[in-house]
């Protein structure tokens, strides 16, 4: 509670004790949970939890966890079903509020392909303007939609593909984060690509670190075209 104390004198806000609970491992004896439950008055809470809009979870990963991510995008659509939309409407309220509901559950965590379909499902029946208990042909498939501009498509984004664009900019940063961090890693010499030294590649090269080539988290393309092959 010392922290707790602390947190709360420097920042001057106050810890709402009924709002906050403590995770657990399943083996953790209950004498000790216990202890921790009269030291902070916090109550012990279960996996999985939401903390900030995405699920926690242990073990495997179910489609159950990211459910109201798609009820959400149904529930949006449900709320405007007494309005008279036309067919640019309702491309225009998918591209600009719809696809915006998953963004943060998709920068966040990697939901199911199943749960990505399920509100891909809603959107398409929105755009055919099926509703319920009443079926409308849906004469273009969804996969063909999100196509660019140029291939034909309406300008939606894929949410598997906008899934995937995350996943690589996680993974970019860190890439960069491990780059910037290697002051002893020779950018030349050393096998940090792991696909053998760059050296081998070039008659001649100069003795840089692999973090001098990295410049605001981005590759220093001016010092990479003065020092690399011509």
């Amino acid at each position: 509670m010392q922290t707790i104390g602390g947190y709360e004198a420097i920042s001057g806000q106050k810890i709402n004790v009924q709002k906050c609970g403590f995770l657990a491992h399943d083996k953790l004896p209950s004498y000790c949970m216990a202890r921790v439950r009269r030291a902070t008055g916090f109550g012990h809470k279960s996996f999985p939890v939401r903390y900030l809009g995405c699920p926690l979870f242990t073990r495997r990963r179910k489609s159950v966890y990211f459910m109201e991510m798609v009820q959400s995008v149904i529930n949006k659509i449900f709320s405007w079903r007494f309005r008279f939309l036309s067919s640019r409407g309702r491309l225009i309220l998918i591209r600009h509020v719809l696809s915006a509901i998953p963004t943060h559950l998709l920068a966040a965590s990697c939901p199911p392909r199943g749960v990505l379909a399920l509100a891909e499902w809603a959107m398409a029946n929105f755009l055919w303007e099926e509703r319920e208990g009443e079926f409308r042909h849906h004469w273009i498939k969804w996969e063909d939609l999100c196509a660019g501009l140029s291939q034909g498509g309406i300008g939606i984004h894929s949410l598997l593909e906008v899934q995937s664009a995350f996943s690589l900019k996680l993974c970019h940063s860190c890439m960069v984060g491990a780059v910037q961090g290697s002051s002893y890693c020779n950018f030349w010499f050393d096998n940090w690509l792991g696909s053998g030294p760059l050296c081998q590649r070039l008659q001649s090269v100069s003795d840089h670190p692999v973090g001098d080539f990295v410049l605001n988290g981005r590759w220093n393309q001016q010092l990479l075209r003065a020092l690399g092959p011509g």
